[in-house]
């Protein structure tokens, strides 16, 4: 409950100092310096990184003096310490507040403008355009550069069992899984079109995303350009339900701010670090990156969030997260999904502005100016079938926009495709993964 909804600046960033000085006061006091804690003047009492020890409770069976909240915070308030940013109009209570509202101010500001100012006002088309001139058409790539990933030709089971290219993201390492390489069948139309990548699975509990790559990846092709589909890119978490990396280390664990918005600082961990790898050869044009919220951004967006993960009040769920240049696709997307598969007004999907800080679609934005989108579907009350389906019709609209779709296909022919509806690989579903098959002739 602390680590959730203590309300201060900074506070999850301090958590790991707090918890030593705590353990350490109440294991092995003597290691805080060289007298007893219990027997230090309080003006001496230790002062670690920021945290200052107020009361320690074996006073209470040394001296069987009770600690009194009113009279540490009296303590805390004439401390040396505290003169350097409490004047004598200001309490601890008074400046404590004043930088939750400065924090939750700047979140806002930082993280949800909703309203979509201070972005492009161009057409989709010029959009795309805008971020192909900064990286140029799809280019082929060299097969070298492949070989590293494990890259083979496989026979995909849904597609006119055609051959497509499966590579191992993480390639030996205990977090393997598979990105895929999809082209259109006429070869001649790679060069002519955008890069898309599309990744499920950073969160692992976040079931529509891998179940909405997956499918687009066994079903889709884009009509020039290239796709590339990763479902699961946090194996262990899809695999276990979890929403983090399994056996991280403290502040490695949430795969999503694991990519500093500073491009000089590298990926945080392995998964990250595999992930990049990709991103840095494809250069995408457009990049979505799909996951899940608890609940209806609508509905919570004017609750309190300084704390995003975890916080019982707010949740970004029903939401297209863009990039600041992919707006006007994100606006199409928006569109298309609440006209054919929102019925309660409430239940709509807004716009937010950008992408969180040091996440993936952020510094994927940062790095190649890609129209970068997060889709953010809502778990609650929702069955996974609708769910996806509505990944799916954002994402459908999209390649309509971008004009990355066959004749045959339309956002209305991807409503009534058929799709799976349980997350392939972890129990108690009975569907196979990756379920496809590797090639085994040279013609194929």
């Amino acid at each position: 409950p602390l680590v959730t909804n203590y309300p201060i600046p900074g506070f999850p960033e301090t958590w790991e100092t707090m918890m030593d000085l705590v353990l350490n006061i109440h294991t092995n006091p003597e290691a805080l310096g060289s007298n007893p804690m219990i027997t230090r003047p309080r003006s001496e009492r230790w002062h670690y990184h920021d945290w200052f020890l107020v009361f320690n409770e074996n006073e209470e069976k040394a001296t069987g003096e009770t600690y009194n909240a009113c009279t540490a915070l009296e303590t805390l308030n004439k401390h040396p310490f505290a003169a350097d940013f409490l004047s004598d109009e200001q309490s601890l209570e008074e400046i404590q507040k004043k930088l939750i509202a400065e924090e939750i101010s700047k979140e806002a500001e930082e993280n949800d403008g909703d309203d979509g100012d201070e972005v492009s006002t161009l057409s989709v088309s010029e959009a795309l355009d805008e971020t192909i001139k900064v990286n140029g058409y799809t280019e082929n790539i060299d097969s070298t550069e492949l070989e590293k990933f494990g890259c083979e030709l496989i026979k995909d089971l849904n597609y006119m069992n055609e051959s497509v290219t499966r590579c191992k993201l993480g390639k030996d390492t205990p977090f393997e899984s598979y990105f895929y390489i999809l082209e259109p069948l006429d070869r001649d139309k790679v060069l002519e079109g955008p890069t898309v990548l599309i990744i499920g699975g950073v969160h692992g509990n976040e079931g529509a995303g891998t179940v909405t790559a997956r499918h687009v990846r066994r079903n889709w092709r884009p009509s020039k350009g290239r796709m590339i589909v990763a479902s699961r890119v946090n194996p262990t978490g899809v695999k276990n339900n979890h929403r983090v990396i399994a056996n991280a280390k403290e502040g490695k664990k949430d795969l999503n701010r694991n990519f500093p918005d500073n491009l000089e600082i590298a990926p945080v961990g392995d998964i990250a670090k595999n992930i990049w790898e990709v991103v840095v050869l494809f250069r995408p044009h457009v990049f979505f990156d799909l996951h899940e919220g608890w609940g209806f951004y609508k509905m919570l967006k004017d609750n309190p969030h300084e704390k995003l993960v975890g916080n019982a009040k707010f949740s970004k769920g029903s939401s297209v997260i863009s990039s600041p240049n992919a707006v006007p696709l994100a606006k199409v997307m928006l569109e298309a999904v609440n006209s054919k598969l929102v019925t309660d007004n409430q239940k709509e999907f807004l716009l937010i502005v950008p992408p969180v800080k040091n996440g993936l679609a952020n510094r994927v934005s940062n790095a190649f100016g890609s129209l970068s989108i997060v889709l953010e579907t809502t778990t609650k009350n929702q069955p996974l079938e609708l769910r996806v389906r509505q990944q799916l019709v954002l994402l459908a609209s999209g390649f309509e926009a971008l004009n990355l779709f066959p004749d045959s296909r339309s956002v209305d022919t991807v409503l009534s495709e058929e799709i799976e509806t349980c997350v392939a690989g972890r129990r108690p579903c009975t569907i196979d993964h990756p379920g496809d098959i590797l090639s085994t002739s040279d013609e194929q």
